[in-house]
């Protein structure tokens, strides 16, 4: 569920009404962001969703979804405001 609505997130101009996502605060936050999902796929977390980085008008990275992550890699360390979302597979148990 988490996927399907954030692909349906619209980015652009924060002023206009029809846009939900603006760009990030500078060039700096941009990168650390691509960094950040650049880490949760290389750790073998699978992109759902987003990760896009366009920088021709402003600072604009897709929200982002990374699933599939590992309990501990180091992209489940770091908290992050970014607008990136991580999923690990969830173990379950019955018992009886």
């Amino acid at each position: 569920m988490i996927v399907e609505k954030t692909k349906k997130l619209r980015m652009g101009d924060p002023a206009l009404a029809e846009s939900q996502v603006g760009p990030v605060v500078n060039e700096k936050a941009m990168k650390g962001i691509a960094a950040y999902i650049e880490k949760g796929t290389g750790e073998g977390g699978t992109l759902l969703a987003g990760g896009k980085v366009d920088a021709k008008e402003g600072f604009y990275i897709e929200p982002t979804v990374i699933g599939d992550v590992a309990p501990r890699p180091r992209s489940r360390r770091k908290r992050s405001s970014a607008r990136c979302s991580r999923s690990s597979k969830q173990r379950t148990s019955t018992t009886r």
